[in-house]
Protein backbone atom coordinates (compact mmCIF):
# COMPACT_ATOMS: atom_id res chain seq x y z
CA UNK A 1 0.00 0.00 0.00
CA UNK A 2 1.28 3.46 -0.82
CA UNK A 3 1.84 6.19 0.06
CA UNK A 4 3.19 4.92 3.37
CA UNK A 5 1.04 5.60 6.37
CA UNK A 6 1.87 8.93 8.09
CA UNK A 7 4.40 10.01 5.46
CA UNK A 8 5.09 13.64 4.55
CA UNK A 9 5.15 13.80 0.78
CA UNK A 10 6.67 16.36 -1.57
CA UNK A 11 4.37 15.14 -4.34
CA UNK A 12 1.13 17.09 -4.56
CA UNK A 13 -0.41 14.64 -7.06
CA UNK A 14 0.49 11.30 -5.49
CA UNK A 15 -0.51 7.85 -6.76
CA UNK A 16 -2.55 5.72 -4.32
CA UNK A 17 -2.01 1.97 -4.60
CA UNK A 18 -3.61 -0.87 -2.57
CA UNK A 19 -3.99 -4.64 -2.60
CA UNK A 20 -6.66 -6.20 -4.80
CA UNK A 21 -9.85 -7.24 -3.03
CA UNK A 22 -11.32 -10.68 -3.90
CA UNK A 23 -14.38 -10.39 -6.10
CA UNK A 24 -14.09 -6.60 -6.55
CA UNK A 25 -14.73 -5.25 -10.03
CA UNK A 26 -14.05 -1.60 -9.11
CA UNK A 27 -12.90 0.48 -6.17
CA UNK A 28 -13.91 3.68 -4.41
CA UNK A 29 -11.30 5.98 -2.82
CA UNK A 30 -12.23 8.61 -0.26
CA UNK A 31 -9.92 11.31 1.08
CA UNK A 32 -10.74 13.72 3.93
CA UNK A 33 -9.01 16.23 6.20
CA UNK A 34 -10.26 14.46 9.36
CA UNK A 35 -10.19 10.82 10.43
CA UNK A 36 -13.98 10.73 10.83
CA UNK A 37 -14.36 11.60 7.15
CA UNK A 38 -16.84 14.36 7.89
CA UNK A 39 -14.89 16.71 5.60
CA UNK A 40 -14.36 14.68 2.44
CA UNK A 41 -12.27 16.51 -0.17
CA UNK A 42 -11.99 13.83 -2.85
CA UNK A 43 -13.97 10.74 -3.94
CA UNK A 44 -12.87 8.65 -6.92
CA UNK A 45 -14.26 5.41 -8.39
CA UNK A 46 -11.78 3.45 -10.51
CA UNK A 47 -11.52 0.04 -12.13
CA UNK A 48 -7.97 -0.73 -11.00
CA UNK A 49 -6.43 -0.91 -7.53
CA UNK A 50 -4.51 2.37 -8.00
CA UNK A 51 -5.25 5.96 -8.94
CA UNK A 52 -3.31 9.24 -9.37
CA UNK A 53 -4.75 12.59 -8.34
CA UNK A 54 -5.42 15.09 -11.12
CA UNK A 55 -4.38 18.76 -11.22
CA UNK A 56 -7.73 19.84 -9.76
CA UNK A 57 -7.48 17.21 -7.00
CA UNK A 58 -3.87 17.82 -5.94
CA UNK A 59 -2.96 18.19 -2.29
CA UNK A 60 -2.77 21.55 -0.52
CA UNK A 61 0.52 22.57 1.09
CA UNK A 62 0.88 21.66 4.75
CA UNK A 63 -2.45 19.79 4.99
CA UNK A 64 -2.95 16.49 6.86
CA UNK A 65 -5.04 14.00 4.82
CA UNK A 66 -6.79 10.69 5.66
CA UNK A 67 -7.71 8.12 3.02
CA UNK A 68 -9.48 4.77 2.70
CA UNK A 69 -10.74 2.46 -0.04
CA UNK A 70 -13.33 -0.33 -0.53
CA UNK A 71 -14.26 -2.75 -3.26
CA UNK A 72 -17.41 -2.75 -5.38
CA UNK A 73 -19.14 -5.52 -7.35
CA UNK A 74 -22.62 -6.40 -8.54
CA UNK A 75 -23.61 -7.44 -5.04
CA UNK A 76 -22.87 -3.99 -3.64
CA UNK A 77 -20.21 -2.14 -1.62
CA UNK A 78 -17.57 -3.84 0.45
CA UNK A 79 -16.25 -2.73 3.82
CA UNK A 80 -13.88 0.24 4.13
CA UNK A 81 -10.23 -0.53 4.52
CA UNK A 82 -8.12 0.62 7.44
CA UNK A 83 -7.65 4.43 7.38
CA UNK A 84 -4.22 5.65 6.31
CA UNK A 85 -2.85 9.20 6.42
CA UNK A 86 -0.30 11.44 4.75
CA UNK A 87 0.84 15.06 5.05
CA UNK A 88 1.51 17.32 2.07
CA UNK A 89 4.76 19.28 2.11
CA UNK A 90 4.48 22.60 3.90
CA UNK A 91 5.00 24.89 0.90
CA UNK A 92 6.31 25.33 -2.62
CA UNK A 93 9.97 26.20 -3.12
CA UNK A 94 10.43 29.82 -2.17
CA UNK A 95 13.08 32.56 -2.39
CA UNK A 96 13.72 33.86 1.13
CA UNK A 97 16.39 36.43 0.26
CA UNK A 98 17.91 37.64 -3.01
CA UNK A 99 20.52 40.43 -3.22
CA UNK A 100 22.88 41.93 -5.78
CA UNK A 101 26.32 42.88 -4.41
CA UNK A 102 25.06 42.38 -0.86
CA UNK A 103 22.20 44.84 -1.35
CA UNK A 104 24.27 47.74 -2.71
CA UNK A 105 22.46 50.58 -4.48
CA UNK A 106 25.14 51.28 -7.11
CA UNK A 107 27.84 49.42 -9.02
CA UNK A 108 30.38 50.60 -11.58
CA UNK A 109 30.96 47.10 -13.00
CA UNK A 110 28.75 44.80 -15.07
CA UNK A 111 30.16 41.85 -13.08
CA UNK A 112 28.18 41.45 -9.85
CA UNK A 113 27.73 38.81 -7.16
CA UNK A 114 24.28 37.40 -6.39
CA UNK A 115 23.42 36.11 -2.90
CA UNK A 116 20.49 33.68 -2.63
CA UNK A 117 18.60 32.04 0.21
CA UNK A 118 15.71 29.68 -0.65
CA UNK A 119 13.58 26.91 0.86
CA UNK A 120 12.97 23.49 -0.74
CA UNK A 121 15.05 24.51 -3.76
CA UNK A 122 17.20 22.08 -5.73
CA UNK A 123 17.54 24.09 -8.96
CA UNK A 124 17.46 27.76 -9.95
CA UNK A 125 17.12 29.93 -13.03
CA UNK A 126 17.87 33.61 -13.82
CA UNK A 127 16.55 36.26 -16.18
CA UNK A 128 17.20 39.92 -16.96
CA UNK A 129 13.57 40.64 -17.87
CA UNK A 130 11.47 37.96 -16.15
CA UNK A 131 10.46 36.51 -19.53
CA UNK A 132 13.49 34.77 -21.03
CA UNK A 133 15.07 32.39 -18.50
CA UNK A 134 18.69 31.48 -19.29
CA UNK A 135 17.64 29.80 -22.53
CA UNK A 136 15.41 27.43 -20.58
CA UNK A 137 18.27 25.79 -18.65
CA UNK A 138 18.16 25.06 -14.92
CA UNK A 139 21.28 24.93 -12.77
CA UNK A 140 21.88 23.39 -9.34
CA UNK A 141 20.77 25.59 -6.47
CA UNK A 142 23.60 27.54 -4.77
CA UNK A 143 23.69 30.37 -2.26
CA UNK A 144 25.86 32.59 -4.48
CA UNK A 145 26.47 33.15 -8.18
CA UNK A 146 28.53 35.48 -10.38
CA UNK A 147 26.33 37.33 -12.85
CA UNK A 148 26.92 39.76 -15.73
CA UNK A 149 24.59 42.73 -16.12
CA UNK A 150 23.64 44.14 -19.50
CA UNK A 151 25.79 47.07 -20.66
CA UNK A 152 24.73 50.72 -20.38
CA UNK A 153 24.20 52.97 -17.37
CA UNK A 154 20.85 52.73 -15.62
CA UNK A 155 18.75 50.57 -13.31
CA UNK A 156 19.26 46.82 -13.81
CA UNK A 157 16.89 44.04 -12.71
CA UNK A 158 17.82 40.41 -12.09
CA UNK A 159 15.02 37.85 -11.72
CA UNK A 160 15.31 34.43 -10.06
CA UNK A 161 13.05 31.40 -9.64
CA UNK A 162 13.66 27.99 -8.05
CA UNK A 163 12.08 24.56 -8.25
CA UNK A 164 12.06 21.57 -5.92
CA UNK A 165 12.85 17.89 -6.39
CA UNK A 166 9.44 17.08 -7.89
CA UNK A 167 9.52 19.96 -10.36
CA UNK A 168 7.30 22.47 -8.55
CA UNK A 169 8.40 26.03 -9.43
CA UNK A 170 8.12 28.72 -6.79
CA UNK A 171 7.21 32.39 -7.29
CA UNK A 172 9.64 34.73 -9.06
CA UNK A 173 11.78 37.15 -7.05
CA UNK A 174 13.61 40.23 -8.38
CA UNK A 175 16.46 42.45 -7.18
CA UNK A 176 17.68 45.75 -8.64
CA UNK A 177 20.88 47.78 -8.77
CA UNK A 178 21.99 50.92 -10.63
CA UNK A 179 24.89 50.50 -13.05
CA UNK A 180 26.93 53.72 -13.29
CA UNK A 181 30.19 53.62 -15.24
CA UNK A 182 30.39 57.36 -15.98
CA UNK A 183 32.65 59.57 -13.85
CA UNK A 184 31.34 62.84 -12.37
CA UNK A 185 32.25 66.19 -13.95
CA UNK A 186 33.53 69.12 -11.88
CA UNK A 187 34.19 72.76 -12.82
CA UNK A 188 35.59 75.65 -10.79
CA UNK A 189 34.59 79.30 -10.39
CA UNK A 190 36.53 82.18 -8.79
CA UNK A 191 35.20 85.32 -7.12
CA UNK A 192 36.94 88.27 -5.53
CA UNK A 193 38.49 91.68 -6.22
CA UNK A 194 40.79 91.07 -9.19
CA UNK A 195 43.11 93.29 -11.21
CA UNK A 196 46.07 92.76 -13.51
CA UNK A 197 48.26 91.59 -10.61
CA UNK A 198 45.81 88.94 -9.35
CA UNK A 199 43.20 88.83 -6.60
CA UNK A 200 43.49 91.47 -3.92
CA UNK A 201 43.72 89.93 -0.47
CA UNK A 202 41.92 86.63 -1.16
CA UNK A 203 39.87 84.66 -3.68
CA UNK A 204 36.86 82.39 -3.11
CA UNK A 205 37.00 79.09 -5.04
CA UNK A 206 33.73 77.24 -5.72
CA UNK A 207 33.75 73.69 -7.13
CA UNK A 208 30.57 72.61 -8.94
CA UNK A 209 30.16 68.82 -9.42
CA UNK A 210 27.62 67.03 -11.61
CA UNK A 211 26.67 63.34 -11.90
CA UNK A 212 23.56 61.51 -13.10
CA UNK A 213 23.25 59.45 -9.92
CA UNK A 214 24.78 61.70 -7.27
CA UNK A 215 28.22 62.94 -6.18
CA UNK A 216 29.65 61.23 -3.10
CA UNK A 217 32.47 63.71 -2.42
CA UNK A 218 34.59 66.50 -3.91
CA UNK A 219 38.21 66.91 -2.81
CA UNK A 220 40.82 69.62 -3.38
CA UNK A 221 44.35 70.53 -2.40
CA UNK A 222 46.24 73.83 -2.41
CA UNK A 223 49.82 73.41 -3.64
CA UNK A 224 51.32 70.49 -1.68
CA UNK A 225 48.95 70.66 1.29
CA UNK A 226 46.85 67.68 2.38
CA UNK A 227 43.74 66.81 0.36
CA UNK A 228 40.58 68.36 1.80
CA UNK A 229 36.89 67.53 1.28
CA UNK A 230 34.58 70.39 0.31
CA UNK A 231 33.22 72.46 -2.55
CA UNK A 232 33.98 76.04 -1.40
CA UNK A 233 37.15 77.44 0.14
CA UNK A 234 39.20 80.65 0.38
CA UNK A 235 42.77 81.17 -0.82
CA UNK A 236 44.25 84.10 1.11
CA UNK A 237 47.99 83.48 1.40
CA UNK A 238 50.03 85.72 -0.86
CA UNK A 239 51.57 84.35 -4.05
CA UNK A 240 50.72 82.06 -6.95
CA UNK A 241 49.03 78.79 -5.98
CA UNK A 242 48.22 75.55 -7.83
CA UNK A 243 44.77 74.16 -7.03
CA UNK A 244 43.96 70.51 -7.79
CA UNK A 245 40.51 68.95 -7.48
CA UNK A 246 38.34 65.97 -8.46
CA UNK A 247 35.06 64.27 -7.48
CA UNK A 248 33.87 60.71 -6.77
CA UNK A 249 30.29 59.59 -7.40
CA UNK A 250 28.07 57.22 -5.42
CA UNK A 251 29.11 54.24 -7.57
CA UNK A 252 32.82 54.83 -6.85
CA UNK A 253 33.77 56.34 -10.21
CA UNK A 254 36.64 58.80 -9.71
CA UNK A 255 37.08 61.82 -11.94
CA UNK A 256 40.53 62.58 -13.32
CA UNK A 257 42.34 65.25 -11.30
CA UNK A 258 42.05 68.77 -12.72
CA UNK A 259 44.18 71.79 -11.83
CA UNK A 260 44.48 75.54 -12.29
CA UNK A 261 46.57 78.40 -10.90
CA UNK A 262 45.46 81.48 -9.01
CA UNK A 263 47.37 84.42 -7.57
CA UNK A 264 46.54 86.46 -4.46
CA UNK A 265 48.45 89.52 -3.25
CA UNK A 266 48.30 92.29 -0.67
CA UNK A 267 48.09 95.74 -2.32
CA UNK A 268 50.78 98.25 -1.22
CA UNK A 269 51.29 101.98 -1.89
CA UNK A 270 54.65 103.75 -2.16
CA UNK A 271 54.98 107.49 -1.26
CA UNK A 272 58.29 107.76 -3.08
CA UNK A 273 59.36 106.77 -6.53
CA UNK A 274 63.02 105.95 -6.80
CA UNK A 275 64.51 107.04 -10.05
CA UNK A 276 67.88 105.88 -11.14
CA UNK A 277 69.54 108.34 -13.46
CA UNK A 278 72.94 108.71 -14.95
CA UNK A 279 74.25 112.18 -14.92
CA UNK A 280 77.51 112.68 -16.67
CA UNK A 281 79.19 115.94 -17.62
CA UNK A 282 82.73 115.34 -16.57
CA UNK A 283 82.46 111.87 -15.00
CA UNK A 284 79.69 109.25 -14.86
CA UNK A 285 77.91 108.70 -11.57
CA UNK A 286 74.83 106.82 -10.45
CA UNK A 287 72.53 108.61 -8.06
CA UNK A 288 69.21 107.66 -6.57
CA UNK A 289 66.74 110.48 -6.64
CA UNK A 290 63.69 110.29 -4.47
CA UNK A 291 60.83 112.31 -5.84
CA UNK A 292 57.84 112.82 -3.65
CA UNK A 293 54.66 112.30 -5.57
CA UNK A 294 52.14 115.00 -5.47
CA UNK A 295 49.21 113.48 -3.58
CA UNK A 296 45.80 113.60 -5.22
CA UNK A 297 43.40 116.30 -4.11
CA UNK A 298 41.01 115.55 -1.22
CA UNK A 299 38.13 115.58 -3.68
CA UNK A 300 39.75 112.88 -5.85
CA UNK A 301 40.69 110.84 -2.80
CA UNK A 302 37.09 111.04 -1.52
CA UNK A 303 35.83 109.82 -4.88
CA UNK A 304 38.24 106.87 -4.77
CA UNK A 305 37.13 105.99 -1.21
CA UNK A 306 33.46 106.05 -2.22
CA UNK A 307 34.13 103.75 -5.19
CA UNK A 308 35.99 101.27 -2.96
CA UNK A 309 33.17 101.40 -0.42
CA UNK A 310 30.61 100.71 -3.15
CA UNK A 311 32.63 97.71 -4.36
CA UNK A 312 32.95 96.31 -0.81
CA UNK A 313 29.17 96.59 -0.33
CA UNK A 314 28.65 94.77 -3.63
CA UNK A 315 30.97 91.92 -2.60
CA UNK A 316 29.21 91.66 0.77
CA UNK A 317 25.84 91.35 -0.96
CA UNK A 318 27.27 88.78 -3.37
CA UNK A 319 28.50 86.64 -0.45
CA UNK A 320 25.03 86.75 1.14
CA UNK A 321 23.41 85.57 -2.11
CA UNK A 322 25.89 82.68 -2.40
CA UNK A 323 25.19 81.50 1.15
CA UNK A 324 21.48 82.17 1.69
CA UNK A 325 20.12 81.74 -1.85
CA UNK A 326 22.47 79.55 -3.89
CA UNK A 327 24.07 77.58 -1.06
CA UNK A 328 27.37 77.58 -2.98
CA UNK A 329 29.48 78.54 0.07
CA UNK A 330 29.46 77.19 3.61
CA UNK A 331 28.74 79.03 6.85
CA UNK A 332 32.42 79.29 7.79
CA UNK A 333 33.38 80.85 4.46
CA UNK A 334 30.40 83.22 4.62
CA UNK A 335 31.33 84.45 8.13
CA UNK A 336 34.96 84.93 7.08
CA UNK A 337 34.00 86.99 4.00
CA UNK A 338 31.41 89.12 5.83
CA UNK A 339 33.92 89.92 8.60
CA UNK A 340 36.52 90.90 6.04
CA UNK A 341 34.13 93.13 4.05
CA UNK A 342 32.72 94.78 7.21
CA UNK A 343 36.26 95.69 8.34
CA UNK A 344 36.99 97.14 4.91
CA UNK A 345 33.75 99.16 4.86
CA UNK A 346 34.39 100.51 8.39
CA UNK A 347 37.90 101.64 7.42
CA UNK A 348 36.65 103.33 4.26
CA UNK A 349 33.89 105.13 6.17
CA UNK A 350 36.50 106.47 8.62
CA UNK A 351 38.54 107.78 5.68
CA UNK A 352 35.42 109.28 4.14
CA UNK A 353 34.58 111.23 7.30
CA UNK A 354 38.17 112.44 7.65
CA UNK A 355 38.31 113.63 4.03
CA UNK A 356 34.99 115.46 4.25
CA UNK A 357 36.13 117.20 7.44
CA UNK A 358 39.41 118.17 5.81
CA UNK A 359 37.64 119.57 2.74
CA UNK A 360 35.30 121.67 4.90
CA UNK A 361 38.25 122.99 6.90
CA UNK A 362 40.06 123.93 3.71
CA UNK A 363 36.98 125.75 2.42
CA UNK A 364 36.71 127.78 5.62
CA UNK A 365 40.31 128.94 5.23
CA UNK A 366 39.64 130.10 1.69
CA UNK A 367 36.52 131.94 2.79
CA UNK A 368 38.40 133.82 5.51
CA UNK A 369 40.90 135.04 2.95
CA UNK A 370 38.14 136.15 0.60
CA UNK A 371 36.25 137.97 3.37
CA UNK A 372 39.16 140.30 3.80
CA UNK A 373 38.84 141.26 0.14
CA UNK A 374 35.11 140.99 -0.69
CA UNK A 375 32.86 139.85 2.19
CA UNK A 376 29.69 139.37 0.08
CA UNK A 377 31.43 137.45 -2.66
CA UNK A 378 33.10 135.19 -0.07
CA UNK A 379 29.76 134.22 1.47
CA UNK A 380 28.33 133.25 -1.92
CA UNK A 381 31.49 131.32 -2.69
CA UNK A 382 31.22 129.42 0.62
CA UNK A 383 27.62 128.39 -0.04
CA UNK A 384 28.48 127.21 -3.55
CA UNK A 385 31.41 125.09 -2.31
CA UNK A 386 29.31 123.55 0.49
CA UNK A 387 26.72 122.44 -2.05
CA UNK A 388 29.40 120.79 -4.17
CA UNK A 389 30.87 118.98 -1.15
CA UNK A 390 27.44 117.67 -0.27
CA UNK A 391 27.03 116.24 -3.75
CA UNK A 392 30.31 114.29 -3.62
Amino acid sequence: ISPENGITTNILKPTFDWADAAGATSYRLEMATDNNFSNIVCTKTVMDSNVTLSETEKLSYGTHYYWRVRGINSAGLGDWSVTWSLIAKSSAPKILSFKIDDGGQYTNSTSVELTISARYAVEMQFSSDGVIWDEGEWEPYATSKSYTLSVGDGSKNVYIRVRDSVGDVGPTSVSSIILDQTSPYTTHALSGDMDANGYKGSVVVTLNSMDSYGVESTRYRIDNDEWQTGSTFVVSSEGKHTIKYHSTDAAGNEEEIKSFQVKAYTPTTFPLILLVGIFSIIAAAVVVVSLRLKPPSPKKRLKMVLEKKKEALRLKKEAAVKYFKNGSIGRGTYDELIGKYDDRITGLEDKERALRARMKKKVKKKVKKRKKKKPGEATERLQSIKKRIGRV
